[in-house]
């Protein structure tokens, strides 16, 4: 910032290459600032109809410093000349912040112009899928893809198994890999892996990583993760612990925080409390956040109350404002049949002015797709919901269920 405030006081005209310099060092808070100089500036001097890439740049620190309305404003600004690369380019910035609508608009407005898309903008656009959990329009963009003749891409595969393993369709996801001949690039065999073991086939990923082995493809960290999702999930504790071992014993990688947390999941999921606190009091790092939330969520599954409290204070003196610590513990003293515990909690939730954001989920039946959030009436058919709600409630009770409130709590 100070460099492009001295050019302009000495009255120097820079070109958009100085421009591109300069924002390629942004950061932080200060990027913002200076990219909405540079944006009024390149647009009075006209660099802006020039140089199509400064403006591209402009938009990727607008979505990285969450500024999408300035982003837009900005794309309609740019000359629509834009080559393939500046609309990928446009397209993975939105996918990679979290701005996915954006990048399908992107994405058909670039289709619009007769450019045609490789396989780096597939992937990104995939990305884009993969976020909104879109299986209708993934499966659009594979059809693309095929007609492309990109299927045959490994990037391009890796994508569309990360897109139906999110999207919940394992077996598409799995069509995508077995139909590729050359399979050598490790992130294809992890995208398949991961997307096993997030899905529930423990199984599946657990045989797909012998086969790694068996085709000497080389392991990375991400491999091991998918393995320890798919021991934690599957209940597999000793070989969980076998394959967390060997990561550093056999392989050479040292685990960082977040494959801990995972093998905590692991422990914390087989009830094995104890142990866990072992290798959280050994961690080669200091706890976070994540790894107390696994803790207390382990006690809340097994009914800890002591180790739960011990959980809830550390995770409260790291994250003051997070409302799942009291609302996870107020559960766990509740269930305990201690309700007054469970009270302290939640009036503590309270005095500290902590807020727990409602909850929702969605529904997409056609190509409609509903949203509900926690006591919303918005919904047109909110009545009509809660009736047929009701009436599933009525006939839960004729069937004389008795829910004890380990049943309430635990949905």
């Amino acid at each position: 910032m100070q460099l492009f405030q001295q050019l302009l006081r000495d009255d120097l005209k820079p070109s958009s290459l100085t421009f591109s310099s300069i924002l390629s060092g942004c950061t932080g808070l200060s990027s913002s600032i200076l990219c909405k100089q540079v944006h009024c500036y390149t647009l009075k001097s006209g660099l802006l109809n020039d140089d199509t890439s400064l403006g591209v740049s402009l938009i990727g620190i607008y979505l990285k410093s969450k500024m999408p309305e300035d982003a837009n404003k900005l794309l309609i600004e740019v000359p629509d000349h834009k080559s393939l690369f500046e609309w990928t380019a446009i397209i993975s910035g939105y996918a990679q912040n979290g701005y996915s609508s954006e990048s399908f608009l992107s994405f058909w407005r670039m289709r619009s112009y007769d450019v045609h898309s490789d396989e780096a903008t597939f992937a990104s656009i995939l990305k884009a899928c993969s976020e909104m959990t879109s299986l209708t329009d993934g499966k659009e963009i594979h059809g693309l893809i095929v007609k492309s003749g990109f299927d045959s891409y490994e990037m391009t595969a890796s994508s569309l198994i990360d897109m139906y393993s999110k999207c919940g369709d394992i077996i598409s996801a799995f069509e995508a890999f077995k139909q590729l001949k050359k399979k050598e690039n490790v992130t294809l065999w992890n995208s398949m892996v991961v997307g096993f073991a997030k899905n529930g086939y423990a199984k599946e990923a657990l045989l797909l990583f012998q086969k790694m082995q068996e085709s000497q493809i080389k392991l990375d960290e991400i491999t091991f993760l998918g393995v320890l999702i798919a021991c934690a999930h599957a209940g597999l504790n000793s070989e969980g612990r076998h394959y967390f071992d060997s990561m550093s014993k056999v392989y050479g990688l040292m685990p960082r925080l977040d494959y801990y947390a995972c093998f905590i999941d692991l422990l914390g999921r087989g009830g094995l409390l104890q142990e866990v606190e072992e290798v959280i009091n050994q961690l080669p790092f200091r706890p976070d956040g994540v790894i107390w939330a696994i803790y207390l969520a382990a006690c809340r599954m097994h009914n800890d109350e002591e180790w739960g409290k011990i959980a809830a204070n550390k995770l409260a003196e790291l994250e003051p404002q997070n409302s799942s610590t009291y609302v996870l513990l107020s559960s766990l003293h509740a269930v305990a049949g201690n309700w007054s515990e469970a009270k302290i909690a939640r009036e503590a939730m309270r005095e500290k002015g902590v807020t727990k954001f409602p909850g929702c989920s969605w529904i997409t039946v056609g190509n409609r797709t509903s949203l509900f959030f926690v006591q919303d009436k918005k919904h047109p058919d909110s009545v009509s919901i809660c009736e047929n709600l009701d009436d599933l409630t009525g006939m839960m009770k004729k069937d004389d269920e008795k829910l004890t409130n380990q049943d309430i709590f635990a949905h």
